[in-house]
Order: C-alpha cells, then structure tokens, then sequence
C-alpha cells in the first residue's frame, strides 16, 4: 500500500482517525496524530509465514511510539524516533502463522501509544518469510 496514493488506499481499505498526509523528500507519507490510529488490509497467503514490511524515514524526533496489530493481535511495538537518522529504513515485522492459516487477507492497525503519533510510513507490503 502506497500511503498518500487514493487509489492504493482505497484497494487496501484504508481507515483512520486523525490522519495526514505528509510530504517529505518528494515522496509522500500517512501519520496518525495523537489519539489517532490507522489501518489498512493486505493480502496474505494462506497457511504461508509473511513479514510486514514498513518503510520509515529515520531522522523524524518526538514520540513515535506505536503498537502493531494483525487481525487484533499485537505483533510489535515500534519507536521510530531518531532510528538511522537521515535514511529510509525498511523494517521487517514477522507475522505470526496462526494469523494466515485460515486468511487471505490481513487488517493492520497502526496504534500510537499516550501522547505518541504513529509514523510517516511511507510504505507498507506484505512478503512470504
């Protein structure tokens, strides 16, 4: 899924609440403020173990501390803040098996913790582990 891109948003069933767009080094990127959240579906395959990828930029300050669930189950907690300032970062979250074994599809939730924002992600996919 293509944050900021309408057409990916709307092919991955994107929500949220206090949601923006962010643009940054000519690319563009979703936030959720504080009290906010956001989600999206993709696709898995099933009974197959995949990985979530997420690009960040890693020079952004402040809180960034969020929660990351895959179909209600938290899979990570990430804090993004100063993480390898000044690149784009791919981080890799595994997903559970038990969370594919019987779905196509896959519903993330992006959850920022008191006082926290959630992201800019740039981009989010699934891949097979």
């Amino acid at each position: 899924m293509q944050p900021g891109d309408e057409q990916s948003e709307e092919n991955h069933d994107f929500k949220g609440l206090r949601t923006y767009i962010k643009d940054f080094k000519n690319r563009k990127a979703m936030v959720a403020g504080r009290g906010g959240w956001l989600s999206f579906d993709l696709k898995a395959t099933k009974g197959q173990p995949m990985v979530l990828v997420v690009e960040y930029w890693g020079g952004f300050t402040g809180s960034r501390t969020f929660d990351i669930l895959v179909n209600d189950t938290k899979i990570a907690t990430e804090n993004i803040a100063g993480k390898r300032d000044g690149k784009f970062i791919d981080v890799h979250y595994k997903i559970p098996g038990e969370l594919t074994k019987d779905n196509g599809k896959l519903t993330f939730v992006f959850k920022p913790h008191p006082g926290s924002r959630v992201g800019p992600i740039f981009k989010v996919m699934t891949i097979k582990r």
